[in-house]
């Protein structure tokens, strides 16, 4: 059989540049991972950056547009807790896909925020309520394949309602203990990543 032939937008070395690329893999100490060759930057603001990046594959192959969305900064989500063991879940608006869905507090980290200091501020701005003794007890990135966005899962008891929530972003507050939560996710009514990522690891985890 012949060879397949290659993807658009893609080309294929010759057999001199796979020995330049080769050696610049060698020289990179990173020989079996895809190596950028060039990029050029489409779009950039303080939070998201689009890239046009030209890669080269371990088998041979150029991709001379690949596309990469950069955030300058990860984003974290809130799962707080009560006494009886109830989650805090709020009713968020979401406008790039005209929604609105059950999720746990959460939102991009500032610049110079740390994690937590980020699950505190997001949790008091969407809950209105402060989180006491939170701690990291997950991380991903939620697409790897298109952007360097990383997310994180922070778990905190809740602690004094300081004050009323943002009701720009937010439609309701509400407790719901994890029967409740299951059935959310059984039934399709969380859709954000972050949330359903979140609140499976949690019921994972749950007897």
């Amino acid at each position: 059989m012949g060879a397949a032939p290659a993807a658009a937008g893609t080309r294929v070395l010759s057999a001199s540049d796979r020995v330049v690329d080769r050696a610049r893999y060698s020289a990179l100490m990173i020989p079996d991972r895809p190596t950028r060759l060039d990029r050029r930057t489409v779009y950039s603001s303080p939070y998201v950056s689009l890239h046009l990046d030209r890669v080269a594959l371990p088998g041979g192959r150029i991709i001379d547009d690949y596309h990469v969305i950069g955030f300058e900064t990860g984003a974290v989500g809130a799962v707080i807790r009560n006494e009886g063991g109830d989650i805090l879940c709020i009713e968020s608006y979401r406008y790039p896909t005209d929604t609105v869905g059950w999720e746990i507090p959460a939102g991009q980290i500032d610049h110079g925020e740390t994690v937590l200091e980020a699950a505190r501020r997001e949790s008091l701005e969407e809950t209105g309520y402060a989180i006491e003794e939170p701690r990291i007890t997950y991380s991903y990135r939620p697409m790897a394949g298109r952007t360097t966005a990383e997310s994180y899962i922070v778990e905190a008891k809740v602690g004094d309602q300081i004050g009323d929530f943002d009701r720009n972003e937010v439609r309701q507050v509400r407790w719901m203990d994890l029967s409740t939560i299951r059935t959310l996710i059984e039934t399709r009514q969380v859709s954000d990543g972050l949330s359903v990522t979140a609140m499976l690891l949690l019921l994972a985890r749950t007897p």
